[in-house]
């Protein structure tokens, strides 16, 4: 038995600087003389070591070994027939697969991917670039990806340095390549790390195609005279499989907890992919589910409805439903409302689908906190600036004047505004009527913004002025209420120019001293 041997076998029994001296010996024998392959079989064999130093040791010993022998062109991959060499060579990226895969110290995970993404590029560099087949070294590519998915839930640092290579092309390609295969066979467990490669595409992708040609990729890792004649070098072909990755991933993702950040990020994804129609099906799903989930697909929907002809039956109807007092206590509050207002920004819209936002809207306002009001109010001038027809709402007094009766059913008289017992408002909108054409909202009129007018807010009161006035055509700029919240809507009220007031009285009568002579607290010199 040779020594090499001897050592490997007294493995278990060696302290951690022994075994590390043990490897660098055997490096330096294998590296002197390459004909004894069967050194790297024991330099292998240390792997059972979980000894931080050991394994940081195997690693250099493995970029050391095989960048040597990967750049004199030895006929080594995973896919090579040079017998021996290519099994240890197999071997040893399995030990950095398991490295990056399950490893709990970050600093060996990194280096060990390092490694591998060094195997890759090198092997791609050994493609001959004049010649007309092209053969990119997907092996080792999917060995890279396979690891960062079995990773677990702190890929993130890993995930930024594998980053740096998806600005290849071709790198880019057959990554969405291999993932959409797994995604086929069903790959439940590695969901979230899936989407965090999938946001990593869209970037590197996103940027290619700003920067690139058209038409064409020429960002080769794998050099090749004819690029624009590959798959990997087309841009249609990119956006195809990219589309096609993030629809399979739509129709087979399991994990609720991903739902809110996918809808968050996809918007960014549909200029990318040549169909955005494949994501209908799962945006209008997502819209049918109400809630958060249903403010949070708005954006994307309305990107498909309205450059798309993505056809969406009672959209309308759907996002009334949506106004509810708890957007109005939403974290997406200012978005829901900046997408509303595009949605409802259409002059061709019928009178009685805007009069119905409007009155929903109104009866809103009455119950929503003071930072929203003004929101709202100025949201409701905008629809009835847009859409005269809807002008009577503020006109109109048959319903809060005319129309007033006591519960003996005589009607009082308009001009009367003494608080009276037993009054009833007969108001003909029906707020539980999901039908916009059956709600009598274009019967109705906005006295909820009357009664707005009385509010304690000075913003709210100042917002509810126009109703009184003649509407002009120019439309308020409501992206300053967006995001306005209680503490700001307070410093607005503070920052307001009150009369100055010299003696602010507290008291009937001024006082003389801080007691009074008959307190009992009173201090006398007897």
């Amino acid at each position: 038995m040779s020594n090499s041997k001897k050592s490997a076998n007294r493995d278990p029994s060696e302290s951690g600087h022994s075994k590390k001296e043990s490897i660098d010996r055997l490096t330096e024998q294998y590296l002197l003389d390459p004909t004894k392959v069967n050194l790297i079989a024991d330099i292998i064999a240390f792997s059972r070591s979980q000894r931080r130093s050991i394994q940081l040791a195997l690693i250099s010993s493995f970029n050391r070994i095989f960048v040597k022998q990967l750049k004199r062109r030895v006929s080594i991959s995973l896919d090579g027939d040079n017998g021996r060499l290519n099994e240890l060579y197999l071997e040893a990226i399995n030990v950095l697969k398991l490295f990056v895969k399950g490893n709990q110290n970050k600093v060996v995970s990194a280096l060990a991917l390092t490694c591998l993404i060094k195997f890759l590029s090198i092997e791609s560099s050994k493609t001959v670039r004049n010649s007309d087949e092209f053969k990119f070294p997907t092996d080792i590519l999917n060995v890279i990806i396979d690891a960062l998915l079995g990773r677990g839930d702190d890929t993130g640092e890993l995930l930024n340095q594998f980053e740096e290579y998806l600005v290849y092309d071709d790198v880019r390609y057959f990554t969405m390549l291999h993932i959409f295969h797994l995604l086929q066979n069903g790959e439940p467990d590695v969901e979230r790390n899936i989407f965090q490669i999938l946001k990593s595409l869209q970037k590197t992708f996103s940027a290619a195609v700003t920067l690139e040609n058209k038409l064409h990729f020429i960002n080769f890792l794998c050099r090749h005279n004819h690029t624009e004649e590959l798959k990997p070098g087309k841009v249609r072909e990119h956006r195809r499989l990219f589309g096609n990755l993030w629809a399979k991933f739509l129709s087979s993702f399991r994990d609720s907890g991903l739902h809110k950040p996918i809808l968050l990020h996809i918007n960014l994804v549909i200029p990318l992919v040549s169909s955005p129609a494949l994501f209908a099906d799962f945006l209008t799903n997502s819209f049918d589910r109400g809630g958060a989930i249903a403010l949070l697909s708005l954006r994307s929907l309305f990107v498909l409805l309205n450059r798309h002809n993505v056809n969406y039956p009672d959209f309308y109807a759907k996002l009334y439903s949506l106004f509810l007092p708890t957007v109005l206590r939403s974290s997406y509050r200012s978005r829901f409302f900046h997408l509303a207002d595009l949605f409802l920004s259409s002059s061709h819209l019928p009178a009685y689908v805007v009069a119905a936002f409007a009155k929903r809207l109104a009866r809103l306002a009455l119950v929503a906190p003071t930072d929203a009001v003004s929101l709202i109010v100025t949201f409701i001038l905008n629809l009835i600036r847009r859409h005269p027809a809807c002008r009577p709402l503020l006109n109109r007094c048959d319903v809060t004047n005319n129309n007033v009766a006591d519960t003996n059913g005589e009607v009082t008289d308009p001009g009367d505004h003494r608080i009276l017992p037993n009054l009833e408002v007969i108001d003909p909108y029906l707020p539980n009527e999901p039908d916009l054409s059956k709600c009598e909202a274009l019967n109705s009129s906005l006295w909820e913004l009357q009664t707005l007018r009385q509010h304690c807010n000075h913003s709210v009161a100042k917002a509810t002025r126009h109703i009184l006035q003649p509407l002009g055509l120019k439309e308020d700029d409501i992206s300053e209420l967006l995001d306005l919240t209680s503490e700001t809507n307070l410093d607005r009220e503070l920052a307001v120019k009150r009369l100055k007031v010299v003696d602010v009285p507290i008291n009937m009568n001024p006082p003389n001293g801080l007691f009074d002579s008959n307190d009992v607290y009173s201090f006398t010199n007897t």
